[in-house]
């Protein structure tokens, strides 16, 4: 029993150590977090339309308003759900590990 106390231990430490090194890799930008929501390809002026505006003869005309923008460059919440979501799986993983951890030390006590 004591051998499986300290297997769990050094088994917590390294998921918790491997969690980290993932985190570290997202901070710095090194790695994208995992695309748990797609991205779309929606233009502002498909959301919005154009704008009529009357021209210098009394003809309205439409004025599209964001051509060529993105709604995600405006709005990044695609990339603010993913980091949401990669740090709620993160701290699964972390408390779960400690836990596993904390189960090997009471293995290795008790024998």
């Amino acid at each position: 029993m004591k051998n499986l106390g300290i297997s769990l231990i050094f088994v917590g430490i390294a998921i918790i150590l491997l969690v980290m090194f993932f985190a570290f890799q997202i901070f710095v930008q090194e790695e994208e977090p995992p695309m748990v929501f797609k991205e779309r390809e929606v233009m502002i002026s498909d959301v919005f339309g154009g704008i009529p505006v009357a021209t210098e003869n009394g003809e309205e005309m439409e004025i599209a308003i964001g051509e060529g923008v993105k709604i995600e460059d405006v709005f990044p919440i695609n990339k603010t759900l993913n980091l949401s979501a990669f740090s709620i799986f993160a701290f699964i993983i972390f408390s779960g590990a400690v836990k596993l951890t904390k189960i090997g030390i009471e293995i290795k006590r008790d024998n």
